[in-house]
């Protein structure tokens, strides 16, 4: 050992050095499978449902249960399903995994849809499937803070012939597309 904090792990069988911090007195690998399984040879498995709840805080019974580990960008939970082989273990929103598993599957071209509008909310009783278009006009978009009109930011009426919803799910105005279209082409000869 060339410093006196080195030491050994303290697993039978496992010849690697402890970091700095001691880890329980386990190398990282063994930490880490601590971490996952509470076992730090991983013979132990604690159920999902266990990992799971040790991430939530939960208030009262009608007050938002907010996630406490990972968010991603948006404001969502994130919750590593491990079902399966580690091949096909994926990281799934912690409200669609808490609604699969109190309520079952999630019907086919259906959303979960957050009744208190807080994304890092995982009550079961906050929680709704419903199809993308009713979250969409239940949502706090553009539209809903100014007033739920029936037209685009420039003026122009959301009728059939003039409204596209792009990929994302977004209602467009067709005449302010073909507007920004036809300046993002006139810039660009310019600059030829």
């Amino acid at each position: 050992m060339k410093y006196k904090w080195q030491q050994q792990c303290q697993v039978s069988s496992c010849d690697r050095i402890v970091g700095r911090r001691g880890a329980r007195g386990w190398c990282s690998k063994h930490y880490a499978q601590w971490s996952k399984t509470g076992s730090p040879t991983g013979t132990l498995r604690r159920p999902l449902e266990d990992l799971f709840w040790e991430k939530v805080e939960i208030a009262g019974r009608d007050e938002c249960w907010e996630w406490r580990a990972f968010k991603d960008e948006e404001g969502y939970g994130r919750f590593a399903d491990r079902t399966g082989s580690a091949k096909t273990r994926t990281t799934i929103r912690a409200h669609r995994w808490i609604y699969k598993h109190e309520f079952g599957e999630i019907p086919e071209g259906y959303v979960i849809d957050h009744l208190c509008r807080n994304r890092g909310c995982v009550n079961p009783s906050h929680l709704e499937a419903v199809t993308n278009q009713e979250n969409l006009a239940r949502g706090w978009g553009r539209r809903l803070k100014n007033g739920m009109t029936n037209e685009c930011v420039n003026g122009h009426e959301y009728t059939p012939d003039n409204t596209y919803v792009n990929p994302k799910g977004r209602q467009m105005c067709r005449i302010c597309t073909a507007r920004s279209r036809k300046k993002y082409e006139d810039k660009k000869k310019k600059v030829a």
